[in-house]
């Protein structure tokens, strides 16, 4: 079933990536602040004929994402009939994450376009923080991640095992 899925799989991000080089128009956009704060309302945003894939022909190693999503998705097939389960979940993984890279290496900078007005479209600046904001959520994650870590490991250390029917009635004034 895996194979069959996966070849389903590769076969229909092979035929939407053929169907939008055929037919559908890509985004540009201009006058996007990137030395200030963002204005979302200064920027423009135009349908253009073949723009859709126009990152990867301007940086052709954003090619990987494509092929990763693709090859890896073959290769998942061929594991799975050579019954190397575990690694065929691996690269399954990485095919995965190659088919949604994909897509953000052909919208970038765009994150979510509008359907109705295209210049109220997400791009990464509009959606940003600030640099005062960045910093400070870095501080709190060089803080508290640590934090949430080591709780997390003490909490697995104290549960970790299987509760018998022994344990239940050894402690069945305390467990519960």
């Amino acid at each position: 079933m895996a194979a069959f899925a996966w070849l389903g799989a590769v076969a229909a991000y092979a035929l939407a990536g053929l169907w939008l080089w055929a037919g559908f128009d890509g985004y540009a956009v201009s006058n996007l602040a990137l030395d200030g704060p963002s204005n979302p309302l200064r920027k423009t945003i135009e349908p253009i004929a073949g723009q859709f894939f126009q990152n990867f022909v301007d940086t052709p190693w954003l090619l990987i994402a494509p092929v990763v999503g693709l090859a890896g998705g073959l290769i998942v097939v061929v594991l799975t009939y050579l019954r190397a389960f575990g690694t065929a979940f691996l690269v399954s993984k990485l095919a995965i994450g190659g088919i949604i890279a994909s897509v953000g290496c052909a919208l970038f900078p765009i994150i979510l376009p509008s359907s109705t007005h295209l210049s109220h479209s997400l791009t990464v600046f509009d959606s940003s923080s600030s640099e005062a904001t960045l910093w400070i959520m870095l501080l709190c994650t060089a803080v508290f991640l640590p934090l949430i870590v080591v709780y997390t490991g003490w909490v697995y250390r104290v549960l970790w095992g299987k509760v018998t029917e022994d344990d239940i009635q050894t402690h069945s004034k305390s467990l519960y």
